[in-house]
C-alpha cells in the first residue's frame, strides 16, 4: 500500500494532492490502516449523472437529444469495460480509441445523415469468381456475357461494404449499429424468400424431388430477387439509394448469409 500511495504522489502535480499523500505515508502502519479502512465514499449519483449529461450538452458535436447520448455512451462502455475485463486485459484507452470506439454515440443526437461519397472502387479482375453473381448466374439472372450488369452488380456491393467500414472506422456508426443493419436486411429478406418460395415448398413436402422442380425453383428465386432489389434499406436514420441498398443484399449473399433457391444452403 505504501508503494501504491507513493506512486500516486509521483503521479500527480498538484502541490495540495502531494501535500496530504507525504501526511498519509508519515503516518504509522497502523494508524494508516484504520486511516485507509475508515474511507468511505459517498456519491450522489444523480448529480453524477446531471453533469455528465450538462458535459455531453455543452459538446459542440451534440446539438439536442443529450439524453439519448447518454444513454448510448454509457451502454458502449459498459460493454467495452466488460469485454475488456473478461479477456483478462487492462482497462486503458487513448483519446483516439475513445473516438474510434464510442464516436459514433455522439452522433446519436446530432440529427445527422451518414456521409455518402461517389468514389470509384477497384473491381476484381475476374468478378464472375465472386460467389454472389454465381448465385445470380445460377438463377439465369445473369449470364457471362452481360459483362456490364456483373460489373454494375459487383460495383454497387463494394460501394456498400467501402460505405460501412469508412463510417465504422471513422465512428460515425459502431459494431453494434452494422449489425442491426445485417439483421433487420435479412429479416427483409426473410420474409420474402418465404412468400417467393411458397409454392416450392409445397412441392417438396408432397414428395418432388428437388431435381424435378428446377424450373420452379428458378422462378421462385428470381421473384425473390426481383422484390429484394426494390427494397429500399435505411441505417442510422440514413435511407440509401436503391444502388446501395441492393449491394447490402449481394454482400449479404457474398457472406452466405442469404440466398436466392429455395436450395441455396445445400
Amino acid at each position: 500500500m505504501k508503494e501504491y500511495i507513493s506512486a500516486l504522489s509521483n503521479g500527480t502535480k498538484d502541490s495540495e494532492v502531494k501535500k496530504w499523500m507525504e501526511n498519509v505515508l508519515k503516518l504509522k502502519m497502523k494508524e494508516r490502516d484504520v486511516l485507509l479502512s475508515s474511507l468511505r465514499f459517498t456519491l450522489d449519483q444523480d448529480d453524477l449523472i446531471r453533469k455528465i449529461k450538462e458535459k455531453i450538452k455543452s459538446s459542440i458535436v451534440v446539438r439536442n437529444n443529450h439524453d439519448d447520448v447518454y444513454h448510448s455512451l454509457h451502454s458502449n462502455i459498459r460493454t467495452y469495460f466488460y469485454k475488456t475485463i473478461k479477456a483478462g486485459k487492462k482497462i486503458q484507452i487513448t483519446f483516439d480509441e475513445y473516438k474510434r470506439l464510442f464516436g459514433s454515440c455522439y452522433f446519436t443526437g446530432a440529427n445527422g445523415k451518414l456521409p455518402i461519397r461517389r468514389v470509384a472502387v477497384a473491381i476484381p479482375s475476374e468478378p464472375t469468381k465472386l460467389r454472389f453473381i454465381k448465385m445470380l448466374i445460377d438463377i439465369n439472372d445473369l449470364d457471362d456475357s452481360k459483362e456490364d450488369e456483373i460489373i454494375e452488380h459487383t460495383t454497387n456491393m463494394l460501394l456498400l461494404l467501402n460505405h460501412l467500414e469508412e463510417w465504422e472506422k471513422s465512428g460515425y456508426i459502431g459494431p453494434a449499429v452494422r449489425q442491426v443493419f445485417d439483421n433487420e436486411s435479412i429479416l427483409k429478406w426473410r420474409n420474402i424468400f418465404k412468400e417467393s418460395t411458397r409454392a416450392v415448398e409445397k412441392l417438396v413436402k408432397g414428395g418432388r424431388k428437388i431435381e424435378e422442380i428446377d424450373a420452379d425453383i428458378i422462378e421462385g428465386a428470381l421473384k425473390c430477387l426481383d422484390t429484394i432489389r426494390r427494397e429500399v434499406l435505411t441505417i442510422e436514420d440514413t435511407m440509401l439509394d436503391t444502388a446501395l441498398s441492393n449491394g447490402q443484399f449481394y454482400l449479404l449473399s457474398e457472406n452466405e448469409q442469404i440466398g436466392w433457391r429455395y436450395d441455396w444452403k445445400s
